[in-house]
């Protein structure tokens, strides 16, 4: 059986916090809540996570750097990370489905006879290898039967691409092969399994036509064909158990009313067929638990069920609940994870014991807590004295309990172990579970940053956070220096700290990134003047604290000032608000100031206010891109209502206090702007929007400083990738996507409204290539523009830079 991805808490500021939140993948993503996803993660829909200098099978030619151009770090390690996801067991044989990222993230698997007291290597087929995509995707679900004939197992390890499902497969945890499924949505988030002797059932949540989430259930004989579930309800399952044909799926849902004194109750349904029908069973409340409760784990075995979820009393704790038939269900005697706010509660039955594994975080950080319970009470198991770390999942091998955690290191980097609890054992055991990993540096331009003194790259090499420069391109538009970028200068060593991107003036460069302090992350900048760098504090743009985060997504030199924005909350994933603040030296920040008091009041605090940058629940503020306009600023985000997603820009006159206003949604469902570019007073903003089914490019113009808008499509009807926006040779210019991943184009237009493509044959992926083109960023050189871009196939991936001119 396999779980969704522990939730992070929420970071409250008030009496009342949010919920912890349900994992990503356990709620019922939209297409565009994906996207939006990704957009803040600053990755592009389809291109995999992770990167590398080495060269791809082939890539863009024409003006593009070689691929040495983005040098790695001397005398470092490559880089290469391994991250272990899920753990399956049939008797005491124990597979862990990894993800290596390097050049690209790749499948890695480790399997034990054991137990898991000795690990081994397995790999991918050669088959499997070559039939792999640059966009195949881990869904984090893992399972294993018994083989037929009652020798040996069965493993399946689900996935998918952007517009298909597949799933590796193994009969003995050393070779995979990929094999495609069929009858599950691609676009429905599936979050956790179990195998049953009837074959597979999985567990996630769809969006429905009035784009709210429902839980669904797919089932199949053989682990390939599926067939879908109708689940009567809201919400969304984390988890799924059997005891033999009889089936319990556990989740939650988000009540929708924002100012009731219940904000998340759980949700429980129970199958007598294997999964063909579902039926509600209601589960008692802890005490004081009324505000929110949702469950995150269930298990099954011969004597029946046990769940686990976390509630809301003085902070976020667990509660653990028992049921014989899945029916009807008790509450176990009362456990204690006391210190911090607990999140991501998994539970394993033994045929001896239950034991409950937390992650809780604090002010001073998150630890794991384990509990076990043989008797009448709970009490606690000693931990491995390895580091600060994180459960990620847990299985029951025969009589033992097997856990992956991600232990984290002094540098802030993680390395997976197998901790091993033996029956009747007093504490964990810690077993290494990855072996030193190799590969080609790990190597990414992220975003451009332009100075007088040449044009920069900011990025990552090998874990470290990085700039690299050149000199400006001349005036014909040729490189003025062969040798392209040079070695990178070094500005985080820490996984803890990375940069984003950058600004610059004179010679004056402004980066913006996060830091991670006790778990939370929060914006921070850094100035570079003459030699010097000054590094802003983690309370520079929000308070911090449990719940609370703060991220800077875009930066602009205001002809005076600097000015950054982004998101802030306290309170979690609810009450987010626009981060906006602007310096004078880029030490000293001034927060912006709203013009407009809306309501006050929701179901964290009455007297709370939802303003111009300030959110409340259900109705968040995020910045995402700024600009001079005249002698003021105008920046463009989204804002939520009842969790959709609208176009928003802010405008203001004096760069201090700031007016919220809607863009017009035309027939689009959701949509977000996240770029914008000026040009006199016509301003373009560019985003994505969901028209039907389909995520494209949207723009959204205005010819009269922002008074007024219009909006329209732009670029080609299938091309979901994010828009970049620059001013270049008096010309507004556009870079999208065209068919997902395979090219970019680039578009101009003088008044926002008449668009215009530029011949750029090294911006198309040549057909039947093995590998795709996603565009990282875009900005003026010389005598057009130069535009930094990912090529990924399935096993390398780089990023380079290609100069268009624009005649």
């Amino acid at each position: 059986m396999t779980r969704a991805t522990p939730p992070r808490p929420a970071r409250s500021h008030s009496a009342r916090p949010r919920p912890a939140s349900a994992p990503h993948r356990a709620k019922a993503l939209s297409i565009w809540a994906v996207a939006v996803a990704l957009i803040l993660a600053g990755c592009t829909a389809g291109t995999p996570t992770g990167s590398g200098a080495g060269a791809p099978a082939s890539g863009p030619a024409g003006h593009a750097l070689p691929p040495s151009a983005f040098a790695s770090l001397a005398g470092r390690g490559p880089g290469v990370r391994d991250s272990t996801l899920r753990l399956a067991a049939v008797g005491p044989n124990v597979v862990a489905s990894a993800t290596r990222d390097g050049n690209v993230a790749e499948p890695a698997y480790r399997v034990s006879s054991d137990g898991g007291r000795t690990w081994s290597d397995g790999r991918l087929s050669d088959v499997a290898r070559a039939a792999a995509t640059p966009s195949d995707d881990r869904s984090g679900i893992l399972l294993g039967r018994p083989a037929s004939g009652g020798s040996g197992a069965v493993w399946f390890d689900y996935g998918r691409t952007t517009d298909a499902r597949h799933t590796w497969t193994s009969t003995d945890g050393r070779v995979w092969e990929r094999r495609a499924i069929q009858g599950v949505d691609p676009q429905a988030s599936v979050v956790a399994g179990v195998a049953t002797a009837d074959g597979i059932v999985l567990v996630g949540s769809t969006a429905g036509s009035d784009g709210a989430g429902h839980p669904a259930a797919w089932t199949s004989t053989d682990g390939l064909r599926f067939t879908g579930r109708s689940i009567p309800a809201g919400g969304w399952f984390s988890a799924v158990a059997a005891r033999g044909r009889t089936l319990v799926a556990v989740g939650g849902r988000d009540r929708a009313d924002d100012q009731a004194d219940r904000v998340r109750e759980p949700v429980v349904f129970r199958s007598t067929d294997a999964g063909a029908t579902w039926k509600p069973a209601g589960v008692p409340t802890p005490e004081d638990g009324e505000f929110s409760f949702t469950l995150t784990d269930v298990e099954g075995s011969g004597s029946g069920f046990a769940a686990v979820g976390t509630f809301y009393r003085d902070d976020y704790e667990v509660a653990a609940l028992t049921s014989r038939d899945g029916a009807s269900w008790a509450l176990a005697p009362e456990l204690t994870m006391a210190g911090g706010s607990a999140t991501g509660a998994q539970i394993v039955r033994t045929p001896r014991a239950d034991v409950v594994l937390a992650n809780v975080d604090s002010a001073q950080g998150s630890e794991t807590r384990v509990v076990r319970r043989e008797g009448p009470g709970w009490s606690t198991i000693g931990r491995p004295a390895s580091g600060p770390a994180t459960i990620m999942d847990a299985v029951s091998a025969g009589d033992a309990v097997v856990a992956a955690a991600d232990v984290r290191q002094a540098d802030g980097h993680g390395r997976p172990e197998a901790w091993l609890l033996s029956a009747g054992g007093a504490g964990l055991e810690s077993v290494p579970l990855a072996v030193p990993a190799e590969g080609a540096p790990v190597v990414e331009g992220l975003r451009f940053v332009r100075d007088a003194a040449g044009v920069r790259v900011a990025g990552a090499a090998q874990g470290a956070s990085v700039v690299w420069a050149r000199p400006r391109h001349d005036a014909s538009g040729a490189a003025a220096s062969d040798a392209g970028f040079g070695p990178p200068s070094l500005v985080a060593d820490s996984d803890r700290e990375s940069v984003s991107g950058g600004v610059a003036h004179g010679d004056e460069v402004l980066l913006f990134g996060r830091r991670d302090v006790g778990g939370s992350e929060y914006a921070q900048t850094w100035l570079q003047r003459g030699g010097t760098t000054a590094v802003s504090g983690p309370d520079t743009f929000s308070t911090t604290g449990l719940y609370r985060f703060s991220d800077i997504h875009g930066a602009a030199w205001a002809g005076d000032r600097w000015v950054v924005v982004g998101e802030r909350s306290g309170n979690g994933d609810v009450r987010a608000s626009a981060l906006v603040a602007t310096s004078a030296d880029g030490v000293h920040w001034q927060a912006g100031r709203h013009q407009r008091v809306f309501r006050r009041g929701d179901g964290y605090g009455k007297s709370d206010a939802l303003t111009d940058l300030d959110g409340l629940a259900g109705t968040s503020r995020t910045m995402l891109s700024v600009a001079g306009l005249g002698a003021g600023l105008v920046a463009v985000g989204s804002v939520t209502e009842r969790g959709l997603y609208r176009p928003a820009a802010w405008l203001s006159s004096d760069k201090a206090t700031w007016r919220l206003v809607p863009l017009p949604l035309g027939r689009a469902s959701e949509a977000g702007a996240h770029e914008v570019a000026v040009l006199g007073t016509t301003i373009v903003a560019a985003g994505r929007a969901m028209i039907g089914r389909n995520l494209r490019t949207h723009a959204w113009t205005s010819t009269d400083a922002g008074k007024t808008w219009r909006e329209a499509p732009l670029g080609p009807d299938d091309s979901p990738d994010r828009v970049k926006l620059v001013v270049a040779r008096g010309r507004i210019v556009a870079l999208v996507g065209t068919e997902p991943g395979r090219g970019l184009m680039l578009l101009t237009s003088a008044d926002g409204s008449s668009w215009h493509p530029v011949d750029a044959p090294a911006l198309a992926v040549p057909t039947g290539a093995p590998w795709r083109m996603s565009a990282a960023d875009l900005t003026p050189a010389g005598d057009g523009v130069d535009v930094l871009v990912r090529t990924s196939s399935a096993s390398d991936g780089r990023s380079t830079v290609v100069h268009v001119p624009l005649r």
